[in-house]
């Protein structure tokens, strides 16, 4: 089932990572069509907005429930049967 590029999903990055790798916590909407290094880019866009404009921009490995995303999200989320409407802690 391939993804839909018009699609939605709410999320919010959380890290056990220090400080300054730390995205605001308020959720936001992303397309739900996104792989690792379009979520990392939407981070990577976060922390420079949150802490400093010269932060350099680097890769992020994702996690859903302790499971690494290697698929775009709305894939991962429908082949795991995750609801996107569910709150992860």
């Amino acid at each position: 089932m391939d993804a839909d590029p018009s699609r939605q999903v709410r999320v919010c990055f959380i890290t056990k990572l220090p400080p300054p790798l730390h995205a605001p916590p308020a959720a936001i909407a992303i397309p739900a069509d996104l792989y690792r290094m379009g979520l990392s880019e939407i981070v990577n866009s976060l922390l420079a907005a949150a802490t400093e404009p010269d932060h350099k921009a680097q890769a992020f490995d994702f996690l859903v429930d302790g499971e690494l995303v290697p698929l775009p999200l709305q894939q991962f989320l429908l082949a795991k049967g995750i609801s996107a409407k569910r709150i992860f802690a």
